[in-house]
């Protein structure tokens, strides 16, 4: 695959995401995933499979995170799997930065379509002693 086609589809994906983040879509959310991934949040137990990853977007929602913005900084690509390192910030009510740091996402090609098998988040935010 291309760097541009790699790039393409993954673009679109993120749009897909951040737009069902924002909305609380739980189901497009679930469905960028494989039946099997695994979502790593920062101090959390890796989620596994799509009715775990749904219900850590649910916690994160029901946290009051509003919106979610990536940026893709890097791709590695080859014919049936794609690395994306990245950067994300989480949004909280008006637009508040609540979160940032940075990814790195493992994407595979299943039935043509690319799916998230593995999805790894580091916080750039020190956690608040307090809590």
């Amino acid at each position: 695959m291309t760097n541009a086609r790699a790039r393409s589809a993954i673009d679109q994906n993120n749009t897909t995401m951040m737009v069902a983040f924002f909305a609380g879509d739980l189901e497009a959310l679930g469905a960028l995933y494989t039946d099997d991934a695994r979502f790593m949040l920062p101090n959390s137990v890796p989620a596994t499979g799509r009715s775990q990853i749904k219900a850590a977007f649910d916690g994160m929602i029901t946290a009051g995170l509003k919106g979610l913005e990536l940026q893709t900084d890097e791709l590695v690509s080859n014919e049936d799997t794609i690395v994306e390192m990245g950067s994300y910030t989480l949004r909280a009510d008006g637009n508040a930065e609540a979160d940032k740091g940075s990814y790195i996402v493992l994407w595979t090609s299943r039935n043509g379509q690319w799916l998230i098998d593995r999805d790894i988040v580091c916080s750039s935010v020190a956690p608040d002693p307090q809590q």
